[in-house]
């Protein structure tokens, strides 16, 4: 993520059943991309745009390397959770 956030503030989730897939948006043409193998648990493919810095905020400000993202639907706020810390993100509209 810190490397998307050096090529843009604005990052695209794209979420499928085995996998997570974060790419940079960037209007220079320049693009930054990686991919979370992980089962999401999701049945149909959706997308989430949101601020870097917001999702960065909340891995820095947590010590596990485990964390829990709960999204109910796109386009609406999703959860980030940790032992200590649960953190609202609102994504963008695009």
């Amino acid at each position: 993520l810190k490397k998307i956030s050096v090529v843009t503030e604005k990052m695209k989730l794209h979420f499928n059943k085995d996998k997570i897939i974060f790419e940079g948006i960037s209007l220079d043409n320049m693009e930054a991309k990686t991919e979370l193998e992980i089962q999401t648990g999701v049945s149909e493919e959706f997308n989430l745009t949101i601020k870097i810095k917001y999702l960065l905020d909340f891995l820095t400000s947590i010590e596990e390397e485990k964390f829990t993202l709960s999204v109910n639907e796109p386009n609406s706020a999703f959860i980030v959770k940790s032992q200590g810390l649960s953190m609202i993100i609102m994504p963008m509209i695009l």
